[in-house]
């Protein structure tokens, strides 16, 4: 395994509610610089996730941000020339050529991403995709519980015998959700801030940053512990974004008072 003992050595701590000393994006500039090509590959996979909520802003007609492997216009183009993406992609635009359809079935595209990259990575990179993957499913679980939506439909896309789903099917006559002990504490951040979501996301965002810590083991400069700090660098910026919104929202209501 190749050791980027320049790159980690130039990464400084992370903090929330702080500004990281280095950026996101002048980050993935030198990953992209002094990677191997294998690992650039590994790279571009973690940051595809963002690619695919890039493409669901893009189906709403929002804002497109820059920490996807494609800028706005370069994800206009790969969608025209069909190039860039994944088969399973370019399957999903054929399979929902609407619009609204591809917004409503966006869960489908996500579930098969999860499915195709956990299957095809290992290490670090497939510790976190199924991180991902089953903490949203946890979540989504939670939710469904207090908004009384049927977790069969919710779940329509996933595999029913996969573990996870088939523990959160087996409870969708229950009352309330009970997590695996893995997600244990998500329960309690559901319960404390599930009608705020803006913190519901910043502390779940803290949950998944104290979790990748622990998953990126003692190897400072191995790909993984450099794409482990890579997402949660992106932890760190959404949260300080989300909290520029609450005060964003906050200064509206005190001004929309003050009228």
């Amino acid at each position: 395994m190749t050791q980027y003992f320049f790159l980690g050595s130039l990464l400084p701590p992370l903090e929330f509610g702080t500004i990281p000393e280095m950026s996101y994006k002048e980050l993935v500039v030198y990953l992209e610089t002094n990677l191997s090509k294998e690992d650039q590959k590994k790279l571009q996979v973690l940051r595809r996730l963002i690619d695919l909520y890039y493409l669901r802003s893009f189906w709403k007609e929002e804002k497109i941000g820059e920490k996807g492997n494609f800028n706005e216009n370069e994800l206009e183009e790969a969608l025209l020339t069909r190039t860039g993406f994944p088969d399973y992609v370019y399957n999903f635009l054929e399979k929902y050529e609407n619009t609204d359809e591809r917004l409503k079935h966006f869960s489908e595209l996500l579930a098969v991403f999860f499915d195709e990259e956990i299957s095809k990575n290992d290490g670090f990179l497939r510790k976190f995709l199924q991180l991902e993957r089953e903490s949203r499913l946890v979540m989504m679980a939670f939710r469904a519980k207090r908004y009384n939506r049927d977790l069969i439909n919710e779940l329509q896309f996933e595999d029913p015998n996969d573990e996870i789903v088939a523990e959160i099917i087996s409870q969708k006559d229950a009352p309330s959700f009970e997590p695996p002990d893995k997600y244990i504490e998500l329960k309690s951040i559901f319960e404390e801030y599930g009608e705020d979501p803006i913190k519901l996301e910043q502390h779940f965002l803290k949950w998944k940053f104290e979790k990748i810590q622990e998953m990126q083991g003692v190897e400072l400069f191995s790909i993984d512990s450099l794409l482990g700090y890579v997402a949660r660098l992106f932890f760190v910026e959404k949260w300080n974004e989300l909290n520029q919104e609450q005060g964003l929202k906050i200064l509206d209501s005190l001004l929309k008072e003050a009228k």
